[in-house]
C-alpha cells in the first residue's frame, strides 16, 4: 500500500483529526453513522452536500449498505477468506 493509504488507516479511527480533507471526513462520519445509526445525520449530509451530488451520496449509503450486508452473510455462513485474494488487513501492510 501507498504511505498516503498507510497513513489514511493509522489516522482511520480520528476522522475529525488532521490528515483527512474536509470532503474525506464526512465521508468517514457517513459511514459510520450508516453503521451505527442506519441514517445519516443532517450536518453530515450538508457536509457531503458540500462537494457531493445527491447520486453521489446515495451512491454512499448503497456501498456501506452492500458491504454492510456481505459481512453478516459471510459472517453468519462463516465463509472462509479466500487466501489468494488480496487482503486489507493492517499485517499485510508494507
Amino acid at each position: 500500500m501507498s504511505g498516503r493509504v498507510t497513513s489514511h488507516l493509522d489516522a482511520r479511527p480520528l476522522a475529525g483529526a488532521a490528515g483527512w480533507s474536509r470532503d474525506e471526513a464526512a465521508l468517514l462520519r457517513a459511514v459510520d453513522e450508516c453503521i451505527a445509526d442506519r441514517r445519516i445525520r443532517e450536518a453530515t449530509l450538508d457536509a457531503l452536500g458540500e462537494s457531493f451530488s445527491p447520486e453521489q451520496v446515495l451512491d454512499v449509503i448503497a456501498t456501506v449498505t452492500m458491504y454492510h450486508a456481505m459481512a453478516i452473510v459471510t459472517r453468519t455462513f462463516e465463509i472462509p477468506v479466500d487466501e489468494e485474494k488480496p487482503s486489507f488487513s493492517i499485517e499485510k501492510v508494507d
